[in-house]
Formats: structure tokens, sequence, C-alpha cells
């Protein structure tokens, strides 16, 4: 689905994008349990093309542009285009930063979802005095 990526563009540039793989609650069970690693999940997921969960990769802004609302609207568009179109409930994200933690916040809020985290880095919003 083309909605895998979606590009925010101004003339030719590129400002930001969001990538999103669509894949089976199977397979992002493997995902969470350490069966499959992201590449095994993103191969597989092109090769079985289920709706069933959507599993949140990255969300790219260029430097001088953020802080705009470009990362959310693109990352609401992509949660609902998803959800309108295949029915998907099950969201899935790795936060790598305080900001992605923040975004994450955001789109559920204005969605009114609740999108699952997951954490290669300690909890962004856990107090450093936690960790």
């Amino acid at each position: 689905d083309q909605h895998t990526i979606l590009c925010a563009l101004e003339g030719d540039t590129i400002m930001g994008w969001t990538l999103a793989v669509p894949t089976s609650r199977s397979l992002m069970q493997g995902l969470l349990d350490g069966k499959v690693t992201e590449k095994e999940l993103s191969a597989r997921a092109k090769e079985e093309k289920s709706y069933e969960a959507l599993y949140l990769l990255a969300t790219i802004v260029l430097p001088g542009v953020r802080k705009q609302g470009i990362a959310s609207t693109l990352r609401q568009s992509q949660l609902s285009y998803f959800q309108e179109k295949y029915g998907i409930t099950d969201f899935y994200a790795c936060i790598f930063s305080q900001e992605g933690g923040y975004l994450v916040d955001k789109v559920e809020k204005d969605l009114g979802i609740e999108i699952k985290r997951l954490y290669d880095l300690p909890d962004p919003h856990m107090d450093s005095a936690e960790i």
C-alpha cells in the first residue's frame, strides 16, 4: 500500500516523511517476543499482506521546519487512512527519542487511540532518576 510512506513536500523538497508497516497480529507478536527482527517483520509483512496491526517505524522532519505540525499531520493522516481502509486498531511504535514520545502522545490524544510503545532506549516519559 502506498500509504506506508507519506511525505510532506514544499515544491520538490521533502520536508518530512513517515514510514509504517502494516502486518498481522501474530507477526507483530513475534517482534514483541523477540522471535523476529524489524527487518524480518518488514520482509514477511510484504509477503503476507496482512492488515491487522500497524508498526510505526519512523518519522523524520528536516531541522529547519520542525515544530510546525508536519510530523503529527503526516502520522495522523497515515493512521487514519489505515483505520478507515483496513479497520486497523492495533498500533505499535518504537520510541527512540523524547520528541518521538511527544509525537505519539499527541497523535493518541488527537485521534483518540492507543499506540503501544516499544522502547529501544529508556522510556522518554521516565524521570532520569528512575532509570
